[in-house]
């Protein structure tokens, strides 16, 4: 019952989340903060917070140096290391292989979305002559960056429906 509630809450922020990294690209500090209360929470609950507290302090640096190499933004990688305690570390691959799964399909949806708006101005020809203003295919035009909360939120939440379920 409890655990049931602690997952609700933890859908809840992270479905904040999602929200506000999509429109502002932020993710809170506070909401990192809740889940991984949640988290820790939930590893005391079924009592596993050894497993926990040690896995967190492993991966914790990793999620560190993907953040230093600029493959995810601050504010992913602190969620997704307050995600680690959520779940039992047996299942701890199978929550970041749905956040992954979640991530790959959001990022051709936002590739598609985004050369689909910009799409009009698309030039198929060399710039010389291309009008001015238009999109020339090869160019990589600069990209908002990817709302990874969206399937960090996404990811976790299917996973936790199915140890619920």
């Amino acid at each position: 019952m409890l655990q049931d509630i602690i997952f609700f809450a933890v859908s809840s922020v992270l479905l904040f989340s999602a929200l506000t990294d999509l429109r502002a690209r932020t993710i809170y500090n506070s909401a990192s903060g809740i889940v991984l209360l949640l988290s820790f929470l939930s590893a005391w609950n079924r009592g596993g917070i050894p497993a926990g507290s040690f896995i967190f302090l492993i991966l914790a640096p990793f999620f560190y140096a993907l953040w230093v190499l600029r493959i995810l933004g601050g504010g992913d990688v602190k969620l997704l290391a307050a995600l680690i305690p959520l779940v039992p570390p047996s299942h701890l691959f199978g929550l970041f292989f749905s956040i992954a799964l979640a991530g790959a399909v959001l990022a051709v949806f936002y590739v598609i979305y985004f050369f689909l708006a910009s799409g009009m101005r698309r030039c198929w020809r060399s710039d010389s002559l291309c009008p001015a203003g238009a999109l020339q295919v090869g160019v990589s035009p600069h990209m908002p960056g990817l709302p990874y909360g969206v399937a960090i939120a996404v990811g976790t939440i299917a996973n936790i429906t199915n140890l619920i379920g």
